[in-house]
């Protein structure tokens, strides 16, 4: 392997790992919520709505977060150049990005 290809390699880890470890909070968060809150409180004492919405709720509040701390820590360390963050305002409206990176996916496992 030349050289460039092993700096772009190790880099792309290194942005990888520190993702993983700065997003890990929330998910362990989110995670505690719907095990130790919403199932035993909401759906054992069959109070199905309040869980629907409840487990909506936390899950954006958890996807907001988690891009929160994406474009704010994350790129802040490994950005390349001026850039344009996104406004917070973006951030709440952009549900369609946060559905597709930050939701849990099957595939994951």
């Amino acid at each position: 392997m030349s050289a460039s290809v092993l700096r772009v390699y190790y880099q792309d880890t290194a942005v990888a790992f520190y993702e993983y470890m700065i997003l890990l909070p929330p998910k362990i968060g989110a995670a505690y919520l719907l095990c130790y809150y919403q199932i035993p409180y909401l759906i054992f004492r069959r109070k199905y709505l309040q869980f629907f919405l409840s487990f909506l709720l936390s899950s954006y509040f958890f996807m907001i977060l988690c891009r929160i701390l994406a474009i704010h820590v994350v790129e802040e360390i490994f950005r390349e150049g001026i850039f344009v963050q996104e406004s917070l305002f973006e951030i709440l409206t952009d549900y369609k990005v946060m559905l597709k990176v930050y939701f849990f996916r099957v595939r994951d496992f």
